[in-house]
Protein backbone atom coordinates (compact mmCIF):
# COMPACT_ATOMS: atom_id res chain seq x y z
CA UNK A 1 0.00 0.00 0.00
CA UNK A 2 1.25 3.44 -0.89
CA UNK A 3 1.08 6.68 1.04
CA UNK A 4 -1.78 8.91 0.05
CA UNK A 5 -1.26 12.66 0.25
CA UNK A 6 -4.21 14.95 0.62
CA UNK A 7 -4.31 18.72 0.23
CA UNK A 8 -6.87 21.00 1.76
CA UNK A 9 -7.32 24.75 1.53
CA UNK A 10 -6.33 26.93 4.45
CA UNK A 11 -7.68 30.34 5.29
CA UNK A 12 -6.15 32.60 7.89
CA UNK A 13 -7.65 35.89 8.95
CA UNK A 14 -5.96 37.94 11.63
CA UNK A 15 -5.98 41.43 13.01
CA UNK A 16 -2.69 42.18 14.66
CA UNK A 17 -0.92 45.26 15.80
CA UNK A 18 -4.04 47.09 16.93
CA UNK A 19 -2.48 48.89 19.83
CA UNK A 20 -2.92 52.11 21.68
CA UNK A 21 -0.46 54.19 23.67
CA UNK A 22 -1.93 55.20 27.00
CA UNK A 23 -0.74 57.69 29.64
CA UNK A 24 0.37 54.77 31.85
CA UNK A 25 1.67 52.38 29.16
CA UNK A 26 0.03 50.62 26.22
CA UNK A 27 -2.78 48.23 25.30
CA UNK A 28 -3.21 45.94 22.30
CA UNK A 29 -5.70 43.39 20.96
CA UNK A 30 -5.12 40.39 18.68
CA UNK A 31 -7.72 38.29 16.84
CA UNK A 32 -7.08 35.33 14.56
CA UNK A 33 -9.35 32.86 12.81
CA UNK A 34 -8.12 29.99 10.66
CA UNK A 35 -8.91 26.51 9.44
CA UNK A 36 -6.50 23.83 10.54
CA UNK A 37 -6.15 20.89 12.91
CA UNK A 38 -6.65 21.18 16.65
CA UNK A 39 -3.29 20.35 18.16
CA UNK A 40 -3.22 16.72 17.05
CA UNK A 41 -6.82 15.88 18.04
CA UNK A 42 -7.54 15.24 14.35
CA UNK A 43 -9.81 16.49 11.59
CA UNK A 44 -10.26 19.97 10.16
CA UNK A 45 -11.23 22.59 12.73
CA UNK A 46 -12.24 26.21 12.89
CA UNK A 47 -9.66 27.81 15.21
CA UNK A 48 -10.32 31.20 16.78
CA UNK A 49 -8.04 33.16 19.12
CA UNK A 50 -8.59 36.49 20.80
CA UNK A 51 -6.09 38.01 23.19
CA UNK A 52 -5.16 41.30 24.73
CA UNK A 53 -2.12 42.79 26.38
CA UNK A 54 -1.93 45.64 28.86
CA UNK A 55 1.51 47.02 29.69
CA UNK A 56 1.91 49.43 32.62
CA UNK A 57 5.19 51.30 32.53
CA UNK A 58 4.66 54.45 34.57
CA UNK A 59 7.44 53.77 37.05
CA UNK A 60 10.96 54.29 35.79
CA UNK A 61 12.41 50.77 36.03
CA UNK A 62 9.25 48.67 36.59
CA UNK A 63 7.13 47.08 33.86
CA UNK A 64 3.90 45.19 34.61
CA UNK A 65 2.15 43.07 31.96
CA UNK A 66 -1.37 41.58 31.99
CA UNK A 67 -2.45 39.35 29.08
CA UNK A 68 -5.62 37.22 28.86
CA UNK A 69 -6.34 34.98 25.84
CA UNK A 70 -9.15 32.68 24.67
CA UNK A 71 -8.66 30.00 22.00
CA UNK A 72 -11.43 27.76 20.62
CA UNK A 73 -11.17 24.84 18.21
CA UNK A 74 -14.37 23.33 16.79
CA UNK A 75 -14.82 20.61 14.16
CA UNK A 76 -16.03 21.83 10.79
CA UNK A 77 -18.16 18.77 10.03
CA UNK A 78 -20.63 16.80 12.14
CA UNK A 79 -19.66 13.73 10.13
CA UNK A 80 -16.07 13.60 11.43
CA UNK A 81 -15.21 10.40 13.27
CA UNK A 82 -13.11 12.33 15.77
CA UNK A 83 -15.18 15.37 16.80
CA UNK A 84 -13.27 18.25 18.41
CA UNK A 85 -14.68 21.02 20.61
CA UNK A 86 -11.93 22.48 22.83
CA UNK A 87 -11.70 25.85 24.61
CA UNK A 88 -8.56 27.14 26.30
CA UNK A 89 -8.43 30.26 28.47
CA UNK A 90 -5.11 31.64 29.69
CA UNK A 91 -4.47 34.52 32.03
CA UNK A 92 -0.99 35.88 32.51
CA UNK A 93 0.45 38.47 34.84
CA UNK A 94 4.09 39.46 35.11
CA UNK A 95 6.44 42.15 36.31
CA UNK A 96 10.09 43.03 35.74
CA UNK A 97 12.23 45.50 37.65
CA UNK A 98 15.61 46.67 36.38
CA UNK A 99 18.06 46.75 39.28
CA UNK A 100 20.92 48.02 37.11
CA UNK A 101 21.63 48.26 33.36
CA UNK A 102 22.69 44.61 33.36
CA UNK A 103 20.49 42.99 36.08
CA UNK A 104 16.72 42.52 36.06
CA UNK A 105 14.54 40.68 38.55
CA UNK A 106 11.28 39.27 37.20
CA UNK A 107 8.29 37.28 38.32
CA UNK A 108 5.03 36.12 36.88
CA UNK A 109 1.96 33.97 37.19
CA UNK A 110 -0.09 32.27 34.49
CA UNK A 111 -3.30 30.29 34.72
CA UNK A 112 -4.51 27.89 32.04
CA UNK A 113 -8.03 26.44 31.86
CA UNK A 114 -8.77 23.86 29.14
CA UNK A 115 -12.22 22.37 28.61
CA UNK A 116 -13.46 19.80 26.11
CA UNK A 117 -17.04 20.32 24.88
CA UNK A 118 -20.01 17.97 25.26
CA UNK A 119 -20.03 16.93 21.59
CA UNK A 120 -16.33 16.16 21.44
CA UNK A 121 -15.15 12.56 21.07
CA UNK A 122 -11.82 13.39 22.70
CA UNK A 123 -11.85 12.20 26.30
CA UNK A 124 -10.12 13.32 29.51
CA UNK A 125 -8.39 16.40 28.15
CA UNK A 126 -9.78 18.93 30.64
CA UNK A 127 -6.96 20.61 32.44
CA UNK A 128 -6.05 23.41 34.80
CA UNK A 129 -2.54 24.71 35.36
CA UNK A 130 -1.04 27.32 37.64
CA UNK A 131 2.48 28.38 36.76
CA UNK A 132 4.69 30.71 38.78
CA UNK A 133 8.08 31.94 37.63
CA UNK A 134 10.64 34.04 39.44
CA UNK A 135 14.12 34.85 38.29
CA UNK A 136 17.13 37.06 38.04
CA UNK A 137 18.40 37.94 34.57
CA UNK A 138 21.95 39.02 33.82
CA UNK A 139 22.84 40.62 30.52
CA UNK A 140 25.45 42.84 29.00
CA UNK A 141 23.98 46.04 27.53
CA UNK A 142 25.38 46.92 24.14
CA UNK A 143 24.22 49.18 21.33
CA UNK A 144 23.76 48.11 17.75
CA UNK A 145 24.80 50.74 15.25
CA UNK A 146 23.00 50.12 12.00
CA UNK A 147 23.73 51.95 8.80
CA UNK A 148 26.88 53.67 7.60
Amino acid sequence: MGTRLRRSPTLTVSIDGFGQRLPFGSASVFYSENVGVAGGFGGPTDNKTISGTLVVSTLRDLIVIFNPALTKAESLSDRQIERVDVSVFTLGFGAAYRLSPSITIFGGYSFLLQRVGHFSTTQDFDGDQNRVKVGLQFGYPFALHMGK
